[in-house]
């Protein structure tokens, strides 16, 4: 049910950034960009994306100093664009990048493929 990039530190703290399916919006995807510190969850951050086919986007997350930002990036009306979802504040951690795909208790299962993994640079 949802599928993205998780940074990792422990059970505890860690964010991720994974995609929705909207229920009866058949050209939209909700994306969220969710960070857990401590095991509480901070406020989650989203936007709805419509692209041309809403199963095949690109997602990342940009670190800066101490702060990390989550896009999407969609093929639309203009052509490729990467879109701002977030961004959190972590300061001193030094996360593990990987992929995630998991679903909810009572959810349906389903697949999810993933073309790419790529780490650009880790300072």
């Amino acid at each position: 049910e949802l599928a993205g990039l998780i940074l990792y530190l422990d059970k505890d703290n860690y964010m991720y950034l994974v995609s929705k399916a909207r229920v009866g919006y058949d050209d939209q995807t909700r994306m969220f960009f969710i960070k857990y510190s401590k095991g509480e969850q901070a406020p989650e951050a989203y936007l709805d994306i419509k692209c041309k086919n809403p199963d095949t986007y690109q997602v990342k997350i940009e670190k800066r100093k101490f702060k990390y930002t989550g896009y999407v990036g969609v093929e639309g009306e203009k052509g490729f664009e990467w879109k701002e979802i977030g961004n959190y504040t972590v300061l001193g951690k030094n996360f593990y990048p990987g992929i995630v795909a998991f679903r909810m208790e009572k959810a349906k299962e389903v697949t999810a493929d993933f073309d790419s993994f790529k780490i650009n640079e880790v300072k």
